[in-house]
């Protein structure tokens, strides 16, 4: 059985179009860090605030609670820990998804994830291409800079968006990319769907 691609393209885009988007974004105060080790100090409910606060006059999350992952063991009989349950926290935004893992109930956030919806999507033989208009690639932006904001308060948000601009920069995305910028690591995965996700750069595991 032949496995299906998706080749996602921001169509009809300019870095020109993109820089400088919306409201000017305020200058960040320096403040504590948000990372502690291998995880965030903020939990799921703290997320939630602090990215209906970031995001300014874009669509809020309502309810971002966390649900216990049933994880099969790849060895029979192996013995699963506490350090291997994980919670996983699930809101839909506009098109967007946001989702969040943690190791514990309620506890600080080890993962923060944006898959990347709406685009038209064009089957073509064994591949598929999804197309994204202006607007929509401003929207990402807008939303993926909100939890950039609450993820690393301490550097500048133009930092993240010129990362960004490059990555939606009208050419075909089909590749893994990967930055560090302050204390985060963020991917950008454009395979089978459009994701990024921010984990602290100082994690040892997933």
């Amino acid at each position: 059985m032949k496995k299906k691609f998706k080749i996602f393209i921001a169509a009809c885009m300019a870095l020109s179009l993109l820089a400088g988007c919306g409201a000017k974004a305020k200058a960040k105060q320096p403040t504590d860090s948000r990372i502690n080790g291998n995880y965030y100090t903020f939990t799921g409910e703290e997320f939630k605030n602090y990215f209906n606060e970031a995001v300014g006059s874009g669509s809020k999350i309502n309810k971002f609670e966390g649900k216990k992952l049933e994880i099969n063991s790849k060895y029979a009989g192996a013995k699963r820990t506490e350090e291997d349950d994980r919670y996983l926290y699930i809101e839909h935004v506009d098109k967007n998804m946001i989702t969040a893992k943690s190791q514990k109930e309620n506890g600080p956030l080890l993962e923060v994830s944006i898959d990347f919806g709406g685009g038209e999507e064009t089957k073509k033989g064994s591949f598929s291409e999804i197309k994204y208009t202006k607007g929509e690639i401003n929207d990402l932006k807008k939303y993926a800079s909100a939890i950039f904001d609450v993820c690393e308060p301490n550097v500048e948000t133009k930092q993240f968006e010129e990362f960004f601009d490059k990555c939606f920069d009208g050419r075909v995305l089909t590749t893994t990319q990967e930055k560090e910028i302050g204390d985060l690591k963020i991917t950008l995965v454009s395979r089978e769907k459009l994701e990024m996700t921010f984990v602290p750069k100082t994690q040892k595991f997933k």
